[in-house]
């Protein structure tokens, strides 16, 4: 029986802060009340679904309990309706939730809780409700989402977890912000009895044991440096996992690796592979350490250091990760170039480097993604041969209207306590080094027909036309004496097919020389090729 409906509802208003504003159709208090059912089934979204804050999902049930009478008793009788608790919402909504939902005899339960949406009012009486309910009724969730900040650090509250079965739970994630000290034992989490657990995220740094959860299938994991040095260890024990993310934590300076593992650590109904935020050499060494004959899906968006033994050449994951993806590859290729930032996507895999510090030199960095074009043309690693190439471009020539000796000038003349210090910055690709990049990856990708080009276009266009800047890279001038300097080829002999898109995602046109393109077209070695613009672009030529 639900008691102090009425009152409990108005203290869901004042919560989500919203007036009813659905309007009131005659027709739905003739559906009978299974029809209803199935509507609301139908409405509550993925979205709503994983709605941590709650506020929609406040607003959803709102709404369905203020059609008409008969929808609302529908509603009020509806479990699953109810049965998504927030236990950063204020007591009188908690336990409306908690009635409706009947959890004590259906247990199954979903519960968010998210520190950074709830007052700080009576802190102390709200820690003490989350463990007295994490004690008493952690056995009849199902999907339980903690995300703790360090203000709300509670010892009472990680031992609740720690020691309280979850015999049900098959979706646990644990989120403390990055200066948390909170302790958790991990290697007896809800006292080693959660069997069900196949979705786990547990963002805290600590170290961890995924050995106390047998059925997991989908595992993320924040890194640093309490577990990077046991995660291969830990992966071992649960060889049927199909999805790992793992991501950096923020400030972990570059140390020595741990040794590499004897035999290759198998894996094989892994499927996907995320790695964010985490050091190149980091990414090359877990990659490396890892067989993975059922990856379909790596997705790699690393920070760029140099080697320890070699401080000026750059560490790349590339090399140890297309050989677990030659199954994969498809006959397209995806480039893009930023001045502090390279990305590759080709089937199964999507690839990010990006340096953020001045001591690899430039001409390294040139030379390593040179590198990664011959690896792609090797017959294992890219196969069939690319027949389509995409390349995106973010590298422009510098501002010419800003006189960056004038500013230097102005900033000289302040007093030294009132100078701005610079903070040091990485090396960034300017044009030339772009038009070396193209040039390079044309020369290797002969067997290319369609070229798709997005952003500042003209130098790949000015390379097609061997019209590369005269301003020639300082460190084109300094490549080895092996590599041989693609400026004379003819690019691309099989070319058919050259269109200027937009920027995926964005509006952004693709800013393009409209003689240059004639010129290409009219090319002697060059018949019958075509060139197309999108139709949004402007008729006045692009410069």
């Amino acid at each position: 029986m639900d008691l102090d409906t009425d009152d409990l509802d108005r203290d869901l208003d004042r919560d989500t802060a919203q007036p009813a504003t659905v309007a009131v159709y005659r027709g739905f208090s003739d559906l009978p009340a299974e029809m209803i059912a199935m509507i609301i089934d139908y409405s509550d979204t993925l979205e709503l679904q994983n709605d941590e804050g709650g506020t929609k999902r406040l607003a959803w049930a709102f709404t369905w309990t203020r059609i008409n009478s008969h929808t609302r008793d529908v509603a009020i009788a509806h479990r699953s309706m109810w049965s998504t608790v927030y236990l950063h919402h204020s007591p009188p909504l908690i336990d409306m939730f908690l009635t409706r939902s009947r959890y004590k005899i259906f247990h199954d339960l979903v519960a968010f809780l998210n520190t950074g949406a709830c007052s700080t009012n009576n802190k102390k009486h709200k820690l003490k409700r989350w463990t007295q309910f994490f004690q008493e009724d952690l056995d009849k969730i199902v999907s339980l989402k903690i995300q703790i900040e360090s203000s709300w650090e509670n010892h009472p509250m990680a031992l609740a977890l720690q020691r309280t079965p979850a015999p049900l739970l098959h979706t646990f994630g644990l989120t403390l912000d990055h200066a948390s000290t909170m302790q958790f034992d991990f290697t007896s989490l809800f006292n080693s009895q959660a069997p069900l657990i196949q979705n786990a995220l547990i963002y805290t740094g600590q170290a961890y044991n995924t050995s106390v959860l047998p059925s997991l299938e989908d595992f993320s994991l924040r890194i640093g440096p309490l577990n990077y040095n046991i995660l291969l260890d830990n992966l071992a024990t649960n060889p049927m996992v199909k999805t790992i993310s793992l991501v950096g934590q923020k400030a972990w300076i570059q140390s020595p690796l741990p040794p590499h593992l004897l035999h290759t650590l198998s894996l094989p109904n892994l499927e996907s592979l995320l790695i964010k935020q985490m050091t190149s050499d980091r990414a090359k060494h877990l990659i490396s350490n890892l067989d993975l004959p059922s990856l379909t899906s790596l997705i790699v968006q690393e920070i760029m250091v140099s080697d320890l033994e070699d401080p000026e050449t750059p560490v790349l994951s590339v090399s140890d990760a297309l050989p677990c993806l030659s199954h994969l590859a498809e006959n397209w290729l995806d480039l893009s170039f930023s001045p502090q930032s390279f990305a590759l996507q080709m089937g199964g895999y999507s690839y990010v480097t990006r340096w953020t510090t001045n001591n690899i030199p430039l001409s390294s960095i040139v030379d390593s993604i040179c590198q990664v074009f011959q690896l792609l043309d090797e017959e294992h690693a890219l196969y069939p041969k690319a027949t389509r190439l995409t390349i995106v471009n973010h590298v422009t020539p510098p501002d010419e209207d800003i006189d960056m000796s004038d500013v230097s000038h102005a900033e000289s003349l302040l007093p030294v306590k009132k100078r701005t210090r610079k903070p040091v910055q990485a090396p960034r690709m300017e044009v030339k080094d772009f038009e070396y990049l193209v040039a390079s990856a044309f020369n290797v990708f002969s067997s290319v027909e369609i070229l798709e080009v997005a952003g500042f276009a003209i130098p790949v266009i000015d390379v097609l036309l061997g019209a590369r800047s005269d301003n020639t890279s300082e460190d084109s001038d300094n490549k080895s004496e092996d590599s041989d300097d693609p400026s004379d080829e003819l690019f691309l002999p099989n070319l058919q097919h050259v269109e200027l898109k937009l920027v995926a995602g964005s509006n952004e046109e693709p800013k393009y020389d409209y003689d240059s393109l004639i010129e290409l077209m009219n090319m002697e070695n060059r018949e019958g090729i075509q060139v197309s613009v999108p139709q949004t672009t402007s008729d006045e030529p692009s410069s």
